[in-house]
């Protein structure tokens, strides 16, 4: 009874490659003197409510010079939920000139269910613009699927 060892034990599922598609997003106040923006998305691990550091998974491309711009761009991350309790998008206006990236809004994906089909987050956050130094609420919208991928189980503990 109980036995622990052997090769029947059953390797521990503790991360999911799942898909990301950062499909597009609706951004509703211009970050350059042109009246557009150069966005792109940032996707980290999302540790707790009170911890928004977390591994970045990936830098998605710059949607040049548009206030909606549409990536349809995909890609396969290692995801653990034991470790995150989800993913957060952050937004940023790519300004090669000055080398410095204005941030447009962060939006959480919380993961109580892997596969859900197409889902809005959306950037509701004080920010800074070149506009207004002062803090203000920037609007936006990214559209994200998150597609479920296979379960990777951790090594074998006995070989």
């Amino acid at each position: 009874m109980g036995s622990t060892g052997g090769s029947n034990q059953t390797p521990k599922l503790d991360k999911y490659l799942i898909s990301i598609k950062l499909i597009n997003a609706d951004i509703h106040t211009a970050f350059d003197g042109d009246g557009l923006a150069d966005a792109y998305v940032k996707v980290k691990g999302w540790v707790s409510d009170s911890d928004s550091s977390g591994k970045l998974f990936y830098t998605g491309p710059v949607g040049d010079h548009s206030l909606s711009p549409q990536w349809n761009h995909i890609k396969t991350i290692k995801f653990n939920p034991n470790k995150y309790c989800g993913l957060i998008f952050d937004m940023y206006d790519k300004d090669p000139i000055l080398n410095s990236d204005d941030f447009i809004g962060r939006g959480k994906w919380k993961t109580p269910v892997l596969g859900e089909s197409e889902i809005e987050v959306e950037f509701d956050i004080p920010c800074r613009s070149k506009e207004n130094p002062v803090s203000k609420i920037v609007y936006a919208t990214l559209h994200v699927e998150i597609m479920e991928g296979t379960y990777m189980s951790s090594p074998p503990l006995f070989s």
